[in-house]
């Protein structure tokens, strides 16, 4: 965590906003306590960092891939989503999406089958999903071995 707040603390920095300004609700949405306006998500995983700025509510989530995300599938993955789950790279794009949409919305208690995945576009890099009866689309990018979603 210590390295995590340095990191973005240096981003913060660099894009001229004063990190002291970050602030946690209780459900770990980072928000800024002076600018209600401004939106922020954050996302790190084994050294890579993502910090997403809006003028609208968003979330991000970045993770490098992992082989073991399949043992913990069950979790996450309901019956709607066995057919875009072909493969390890398509579940590692559900995982993202869900914690993505997680981090936007907050108080999501069960990603399994509050949120579900109804399309994946390799080609456009977008992913489609329900959540509360809405559709919403996330974009992705795929940087060595490292999956970036976030929402639009």
């Amino acid at each position: 965590k210590t390295l995590e707040k340095k990191e973005i603390s240096k981003m913060l920095e660099f894009l001229n906003i004063a990190h002291y300004d970050l602030n946690y609700k209780e459900s770990g949405q980072p928000f800024f306590k002076s600018n209600e306006n401004l939106h922020i998500s954050i996302s790190h995983s084994e050294g890579w960092f993502a910090l997403y700025l809006a003028e609208r509510i968003i979330g991000v989530d970045i993770q490098v891939f992992k082989k073991s995300l399949s043992q913990g599938k069950s979790y996450f993955l309901n019956e709607k989503e066995m057919d875009w789950a072909e493969d390890d790279f398509s579940l590692q794009l559900i995982w993202c999406a869900k914690e993505a949409t997680f981090k936007k919305y907050g108080g999501i208690n069960d990603l399994r089958n509050e949120v579900t995945i109804t399309r994946i576009d390799q080609k456009a890099f977008s992913i489609e999903l329900n959540y509360q009866e809405k559709i919403e689309t996330l974009l992705f990018q795929t940087m060595r071995n490292t999956q970036l979603v976030y929402t639009i």
